[in-house]
């Protein structure tokens, strides 16, 4: 029986975040911890703050520590330091954990700027031999570069090491500001410290390690998928020869090993790392845990695209599943219907019997809004045969201890429990239900930007679902699925409305989308007219203002800067909300499920697929339509929605024109209530037609 390439017996493996390999292996000798309770309350105190995310607050709080230590340290002047030897670790500490700080509120420039004078202050030469790395021939393979790297000037142990430290962490500022290249040429250096930094044996191949995961992320963002793909199975060999391998480092590693192969189509690569991901989910998060529900989701999606069916699709219906259980037990805890508030409830007296069960009758609707005739323990247990005999996955992470709390790092790279899933739910239970409202958000927006429309209607029976798509909301954690693919997104809506049309046989389904959502909505109707009996299309046209000034700065940006993310803020967001809206704006901006940073060929690829709509609206003949356009859209011309609406086939169609709106419509926030009205009555209208007359849906 072959062994499987990511089975590591007899290793003793340990919790705790990446991050804490390089605190345990580079920290810095020096003085005895603080000695006054004040200080180390304060201390804790940050700390907690910090692990509680609140990071501003903690921020003031390691400032003054540091402004404290420094000051109280006459003795010996701290800026006269010139050897790693002074007795200064509490100093290091206190700046360690302000620069650390400083990169979860974004000062990334200032964390640098600690980093280096630190470097300075001890006499090391890394930022001179940095800046003298020539910029990497992107032919040339990782491992190349490494080997080609300057030779260094021989230098101490301690000194090597801590200039490993600090090339480190260099590098995690410019990585955190998007700046790849630079974060690139720092981890080439910092490899190359390694040996010189006379490590042991373990802590030479953890650090290595690190240092490889966190070069694959680099070059991964840079496109460059094949040599990400070297550096990671680099990683993943040593990983294999660590004795100290942890959650975060094999999850890490498979995500990212997997969703490279996946942007070069390797499926047949990439679907053994996603089931080894799925099956190390199951194993610390338990097999109805939505970080597992991820994982089956992106092995299905693998396997899919290699044309094998029959084993994807249980997965994706198990991962289905796990995000309707999700968002059902979200939506009743907001209803104060779910099982602990229903017991909490019937233990205190706080309610009657009556009461109590009519609480009861609520919950089993809104399970039934949520799930509709998918919640059957067959979907439950379809993912049986995820590690089928011979695998030899299914105990292959047993022996790890659960991640635990910690500092994330200037890298931050660490994988983090997700707590959404790919679609959001919005339903009343104490409501009859009437029909389902499918939502597909704009570029640059997620799942929950319908809010504020779906609170309005749900009271009138309507259960309103919204997807992200690739490339945005919650798929910018899932590598592989983090780029925009239009096409693809396609594809992935196709099967999750089949789906729903399966589960809510008697329910009418209507799709809306808006700007890009609405092309994506416009095109699931013309290839798969049964799907949907109704399709609502918010500004779907391509044509944009200041689009031949656009596409020549995209072109121009090519040229000049290769693929790197071009900042969309302005040309989106500025555009798309009222010129006096500054919270919206700001929050659209702060927002960090909001993605606008996209790569000139996403943008090409999207202008292409949008150009496409006219062509794909003549094949719409049957399907209801109803287009909106607002009058004082800045991004996207009322004419190109008019030429969209005449191109439509169907003749039971609409245009509304809304007067003094935005480009925004159904994902403003707040909703207007003025076009409330005019959407239920064509929902009701074409509701009840459907169900007098349901269309036929080959099973």
């Amino acid at each position: 029986m072959n062994k499987s390439p990511f089975s590591f017996p007899g290793k003793k493996c340990l919790p705790g975040a990446a991050a804490s390999i390089f605190a345990l292996i580079f920290s810095l000798p020096g003085q005895a911890q603080l000695s006054q309770s004040m200080e180390e309350s304060a201390s804790a105190r940050a700390d907690e703050l910090y692990l509680e995310k609140r990071y501003n607050e903690a921020l003031p709080v390691y400032q003054s520590i540091f402004d404290k230590l420094k000051a109280e340290d006459a003795k010996q002047p701290y800026d006269n330091i010139t050897t790693s030897t002074g007795d200064h670790s509490a100093i290091d500490k206190a700046e360690n954990d302000l620069a650390d700080c400083l990169c979860q509120t974004g000062n990334f420039a200032r964390a640098r700027t600690i980093y280096e004078n630190k470097a300075r202050r001890l006499g090391l030469t890394i930022l001179k031999t940095a800046r003298d790395i020539k910029k990497t021939n992107k032919t040339k393979s990782a491992a190349q570069i490494t080997e080609a790297a300057p030779a260094r000037a021989t230098r101490s142990a301690a000194d090597a090491r801590n200039s490993l430290f600090y090339c480190t962490q260099i590098a995690g500022t410019y990585f955190r500001q998007d700046q790849y290249g630079e974060a690139e040429r720092y981890l080439n250096l910092a490899t190359s410290l390694v040996n010189q930094a006379q490590l042991d044996k373990d802590q030479s191949i953890n650090t290595t390690t690190m240092l490889a995961i966190y070069l694959g992320e680099s070059l991964y963002r840079q496109d460059r998928y094949l040599d990400a793909c070297r550096i990671f199975q680099t990683a993943l060999e040593g990983v294999q020869k660590s004795p100290n391998v942890s959650y975060e480092m094999s999850k890490m590693l498979l995500s990212s090993l997997a969703g490279s192969y996946d942007q070069l189509k390797q499926f047949d690569k990439s679907a053994p790392l996603y089931r080894a991901m799925a099956v190390l989910d199951r194993s610390y998060f338990g097999d109805t845990d939505i970080n597992y529900g991820w994982s089956l989701l992106q092995l299905s999606d693998a396997l899919k695209a290699l044309g094998r069916d029959d084993e994807a699709r249980p997965l994706n219906e198990k991962a289905v599943w796990i995000f309707r259980e999700t968002n059902f037990e979200r939506l009743a805890e907001k209803y104060g219907i779910s099982d602990r508030q229903i017991k909490e409830a019937a233990s205190s007296g706080a309610l009657s019997s009556e009461k109590i069960e009519h609480s009861k009758q609520l919950q089993s609707a809104l399970r039934s809004n949520v799930f509709g005739m998918g919640d059957t323990a067959e979907r439950k247990a379809a993912d049986s045969n995820l590690a089928p005999p011979g695998s030899e996955l299914t105990s292959l992470f047993d022996h790890c201890q659960a991640p635990k709390r910690g500092k994330l790092g200037v890298w931050n790279l660490n994988p983090q429990k997700r707590i959404e899933s790919p679609g959001w739910v919005w339903t009343d239970p104490a409501v009859p239900q009437k029909a389902l409202m499918l939502c597909v958000p704009g570029l640059g927006l997620h799942h929950r930007a319908f809010q504020s429309f779906a609170e309005r209607i749900v009271g009138q029976g309507f259960t309103v679902v919204s997807f992200d798509v690739r490339g945005f909301g919650a798929y910018m954690q899932a590598k592989g699925h983090d780029h925009l693919d239009m096409k693809a997104c396609v594809n992935d809506l196709l099967s999750i409305i089949a789906l729903m049309r399966r589960d809510y046989p008697s329910r009418p389904v209507f799709l809306l989308g808006e700007s890009m959502g609405g092309a994506l909505a416009l095109r699931v109707a013309a290839e798969k007219p049964e799907l949907i009996d109704g399709l609502v299309c918010s500004v779907p046209a391509a044509e944009r203002h200041q689009e031949a000034s656009t596409k020549f700065k995209i072109g121009l940006k090519i040229i000049t800067s290769g693929n790197k993310p071009v900042d969309l803020a302005h040309t989106v967001v500025d555009k798309s909300v009222s010129p006096g809206d500054f919270r919206e704006r700001a929050e659209w901006l702060a927002d960090p499920m909001a993605r606008l940073k996209l790569t000139p060929l996403e943008l090409v690829h999207f202008d292409r697929f949008m150009h496409q709509n006219k062509f794909y609206a003549g094949k719409i003949c049957h399907t209801p339509v109803l287009l909106f356009q607002g009058a004082s859209d800045r991004l996207v011309k009322e004419e190109g929605t008019q030429n969209l609406f005449r191109a439509l086939a169907t003749k039971d169609k609409a245009l509304i024109l809304l007067g003094n709106q935005e480009h925004l419509i159904f994902e403003a926030n707040p909703y207007k209530d003025d076009v409330t009205l005019g959407i239920i009555g064509w929902l009701n209208a074409h509701a009840e037609t459907e169900a007098a007359c349901p269309p036929k849906i080959s099973q």
